[in-house]
């Protein structure tokens, strides 16, 4: 045992398969050439029964050698697989921290948008409802100068009713003078009476120095009236 133990090593040491294999010839060589040496001391009957033990058990060894040599292979190609599923997993963890980052630049940067909107939004309101009071006002100013203009527009058309009538008056007052004839003066002593002058229909309030007719309807002056 100690000189297996020797040859392999003590228990759950690592060894590489072209190791394995090496020793497990190196053992099948010195056994049989320790064979040798019983067979040609004793006689073949020595080892008879011993040779095929020690055969099945190098062949075993070598079997199991081929085990581990399998084995060994698998686990170097786990661990490839286990360092490029470490790196991709590195550089996946990479980018996902480089996406938080990008998303919490966007979130900050939508929440600003967000904010001068709000407040250019609460300025458009101030205003609008300014335009809106501004414009009822003009509405209220732009109905009162059309009530002033419907109370003007029916002052002007009485005052042209009345200055159309005082105008028929005044014509009817020069005509009635230009067709009046003069009366004779009446001499002393006499007892004829003046004639009668016909009655003028005028308005009580009417001042004849003041009634004038219009500049382009003026006609030419008739005669004198009689003192």
């Amino acid at each position: 045992m100690e000189g297996l133990e020797e040859i392999f090593g003590e228990e759950g040491e690592p060894h590489s398969p072209v190791l394995c294999e090496e020793l497990v010839s190196g053992l099948a060589a010195g056994l049989y050439g320790e064979l040798e040496q019983l067979v040609g001391a004793h006689g073949s009957e020595v080892v008879a029964g011993l040779l095929p033990q020690l055969v099945s058990v190098l062949e075993a060894l070598e079997r199991a050698g081929g085990q581990v040599r399998e084995k060994d292979e698998a686990l170097e190609l786990l661990q490839e697989d286990q360092l490029r599923l470490l790196g991709q997993y590195e550089r996946e963890r990479a980018g996902r921290k480089r996406a938080e980052e990008r998303y919490m630049e966007l979130e900050d940067a939508v929440e600003q948008e967000r904010k001068g909107h709000k407040v250019a939004l609460s300025r458009l309101d101030g205003r609008s409802r300014r335009l809106e009071e501004k414009a009822r006002s003009y509405a209220d100013q732009v109905a009162s100068l059309e009530e002033q203009k419907t109370a003007l527009l029916k002052e002007l058309s009485a005052l042209a009713q009345t200055h159309n009538k005082m105008v028929q008056n005044y014509k009817e007052l020069k005509a009635q003078m230009v067709l009046t004839p003069s009366s004779p003066v009446p001499r002393p002593g006499s007892s004829v009476s003046a004639p009668q002058r016909p009655h003028l229909f005028l308005p009580v309030t009417l001042d004849l120095s003041r009634l004038e007719p219009p500049k382009d309807s003026m006609e030419a002056p008739g005669p004198a009236l009689p003192e």
